[in-house]
């Protein structure tokens, strides 16, 4: 449901249009596209302005001519964030946006996707297996296990909580 509608049907094309964007898991870039292009890619503009992306990701300004292909996995994460960013929506939808990364490039992505948060003020929908780090940085969840909801409310008390942080995340 959005705005008290359902939009379970409705085509993907018209998903963004909506105020949405989702950065997928992995295969979120185009790699044989320079970073400038992955970027301007969905923008529905003749002169596309990317000053406001490039204020938020300025090492992305750095390499705008450089493939995307010869990116790191961390690169490549920060352009596929950058890239749900260029339209400026209302509700991002981020789908392990840590995975396969190290330590260091998951908290830069992370810090990155809070940073984004903090300027737009838009709704940040994260799906993450590393629980701990997510919890750390997010206000609140949402926890499934098996496709139901075991907690809903505020992350700091469900990681406060011993029996629900030591059965669902294996955290004491």
């Amino acid at each position: 449901m959005l705005d008290d509608k359902d939009i379970t049907k409705t085509p993907t094309h018209k998903i963004s249009k909506l105020g949405i964007s989702y950065m997928a898991q992995i295969n979120n870039v185009f790699p044989e596209l320079t970073i400038r292009e992955n970027l301007i890619i969905g923008i529905d503009q003749i002169r596309p302005d990317l000053r406001h992306i490039y204020e938020i990701f300025p090492t992305l300004k750095d390499h705008e001519n450089q493939k995307s292909k010869n990116l790191s996995g961390g690169q490549r994460q920060l352009l596929a964030l950058a890239m749900v960013v260029t339209k400026k929506p209302t509700i991002m939808l981020f789908d392990e946006p840590t995975a396969n990364l190290s330590p260091k490039n998951a908290k830069l992505i992370l810090n990155k996707i809070i940073e984004v948060q903090e300027t737009l003020d838009n709704c940040v929908i994260v799906v993450e297996q590393n629980v701990k780090s997510i919890l750390d940085v997010c206000e609140n969840c949402y926890m499934f296990t098996t496709g139901t909801v075991r907690y809903s409310g505020n992350s700091q008390k469900l990681l406060a909580d011993p029996e629900l942080s030591d059965k669902y995340l294996g955290v004491k």
